[in-house]
Order: structure tokens, then C-alpha cells, then sequence
């Protein structure tokens, strides 16, 4: 399983990055024959030095089914990825039972 991070308006930081694997890897270990790549993008909004929304967006690529979108928008970075992989753990586990 390969995972592409993609940041606008934000620094990818190493822990940034340490945090995403974690999650990813966690949520979707099960899963991972048949997951060939999540892309994640993250942005921020700013009003001048002030972070005003922070969003996740992922892709989860399943072999021969197709891809699952998820996006999310929290005033955290950190809490719009959780929210987001939940999401997509859920949706990608209805996307493979079928």
C-alpha cells in the first residue's frame, strides 16, 4: 500500500507525516492486499495569521473496485485526519464486504 501526502497552505512536518502513516496504517492494516494507494491531501485556510478550518481529503485506491473519497474539515489538522481515515476505514470496509 502506497500513501501520497500532498499539503497546500501547511508545512508537512515530519511528525505531521509520522501522524498520518500511524493512522493510515493502523486503520487500514487489515485491508492492505487490497489497497494499492491512499492519497492525501491536507489544507489550511488562514484570515491573516489565524488558521480557520483545516481539511483532509483521501483517496483510497481498492484494486478492481474502484476509489473511496472522503474529505473532512475540522479546526485541527490533527482532528480533521482522524475524522477523515474513521471515514474511510468505514467506507472502504462496506466498498470490500460487497
Amino acid at each position: 500500500m502506497k500513501i501520497e501526502l500532498q499539503a497546500l497552505h501547511l508545512e508537512l512536518t515530519p511528525a505531521l507525516e509520522r501522524h498520518i502513516e500511524c493512522k493510515i496504517n493502523m486503520a487500514f492494516s487489515r485491508l492492505e492486499p487490497q489497497i494499492t494507494v491512499i492519497l492525501v491531501r491536507l489544507s489550511e485556510e488562514h484570515i491573516g495569521d489565524k488558521t480557520t478550518g483545516a481539511t483532509c481529503w483521501l483517496q483510497v485506491s481498492i484494486d478492481t473496485l474502484g476509489n473511496v473519497v472522503v474529505e473532512d474539515t475540522q479546526v485541527e489538522i490533527y482532528a480533521a485526519i482522524d475524522r477523515a481515515v474513521q471515514r474511510a476505514r468505514r467506507s472502504v470496509k462496506r466498498v470490500v464486504a460487497l
